[in-house]
């Protein structure tokens, strides 16, 4: 078996530091369906387009590095941010729609660009607490 070269990622490493970010990601002003993505991110931890089914994220083994199947409880908050999205998006195959024809997946550079705009260098991964 080959094991995944670890890689580090920029983190933000004190309670300010967190709570600064959580300041301005309920701040942001952009599109609905990003505002609502970037408010869900803490609660959950994981990446956009996985399958979610009754107040637990599912992500299959596939899309796992460690190849496990990995199910992320939802609080109920996360439930509320999700069926808020669930009421912009409505019958589309995916809780975050692009804005675009066809409704693909909302791309994670969506939200790295939204992040970008807050000031925020981190990427897709900002609540990494080493």
């Amino acid at each position: 078996m080959v094991v995944p070269k670890a890689t580090h990622h920029a983190a933000i490493l004190d309670a300010n530091g967190v709570g600064a970010l959580l300041r301005a990601i309920d701040g942001y002003e952009g599109q609905p369906m990003t505002q609502l993505a970037l408010k869900l991110t803490p609660h959950v931890f994981v990446r956009p387009g996985e399958l979610l089914e009754a107040s637990v994220w599912r992500i299959a083994a596939s899309k796992m590095k460690m190849c496990q199947p990995h199910m992320v409880p939802l609080s109920r908050q996360a439930v509320d941010i999700l069926r808020g999205a669930q009421a912009l998006t409505g019958r589309h195959q995916y809780v975050f729609a692009s804005l675009y024809p066809g409704t693909p997946p909302m791309s994670e550079n969506t939200i790295n660009a939204a992040l970008r705009r807050l000031g925020c260098p981190l990427g897709w991964a900002p609540f990494r607490l080493l």
